[in-house]
């Protein structure tokens, strides 16, 4: 344990590195090293804590989500995250972290919504998802209605039983209704830095940024995130 958590998880360390020993963390757990109950219940429990921590850097905490979203692969290492409550931190940090911990924290929601390891943590997840998707001026509001509409596409069962058909529905009610949709995808707006558009804090570039984001486009990848703090 203490191989994969000495560094990032010593607070007196530095930002710069915690974050390469959170990158080592990653690749780590990618390569299914934390099979063991043990092992991996020590980790998700420091990266828990480091999520809890309100002083820690944005920058920290987002890394830890992507450490998690490598380490959850197997019903054991859900277990360990349901455990250590970290997928209770993980459904809040959708709802109210900072825009790049929000966004690590969809990609890890979005794919747990779909996994049968994930299921005791799915339903965190999927209300979560419904939260974001029925705020209309919330930037992830495209995005998360279109994982709770490829939720209702391949497990309905599963989406009529936390209310996900009633979310689909009221968002077509509120257009047909005439409420506001977001303005049309301009190609010129798509290869704007919507992380960028966020830290300058205005409405006109936060919506600028929310364009980036309709149904069907891509979110950034994990590499473009790690390279815009590694400039």
């Amino acid at each position: 344990m203490e191989a994969h958590t000495v560094g990032w998880a010593d607070a007196s360390a530095g930002v710069e590195e915690r974050h390469a020993a959170l990158m080592a963390l990653k690749l780590v757990a990618a390569r299914g090293v934390l099979d063991g109950k043990a092992d991996c219940g020590h980790v998700v429990f420091a990266l828990g804590q480091l999520l809890a921590d309100a002083n820690a850097p944005a920058l920290l905490r987002t890394d830890a989500l992507g450490a998690l979203r490598s380490i959850c692969q197997t019903r054991a290492q859900w277990e360990c995250i349901r455990q250590a409550h970290v997928d209770v931190a993980v459904a809040r940090t959708l709802q109210g972290g900072s825009y790049t911990e929000r966004v690590q924290a969809f990609k890890l929601a979005r794919g747990a919504i779909h996994q049968e390891e994930a299921a005791e943590s799915a339903q965190l997840f999927i209300l979560a998802l419904a939260r974001v998707a029925e705020a209309a001026t919330d930037a992830l509001q495209l995005p998360a209605l279109e994982a709770l509409r490829e939720l209702a596409a391949r497990h309905p069962e599963r989406a009529a039983a936390n209310g996900v058909l009633r979310v689909l529905i009221e968002a077509v009610v509120d257009e047909d209704r005439g409420s506001t949709p977001p303005p049309p995808a301009d190609p010129t707006l798509l290869e704007r830095d919507p992380f960028a558009a966020h830290d300058a804090g205005t409405e006109a570039e936060v919506a600028a940024a929310t364009v980036s984001f309709a149904p069907g486009a891509e979110l950034r990848t994990d590499e473009q995130v790690e390279g815009q703090y590694n400039k």
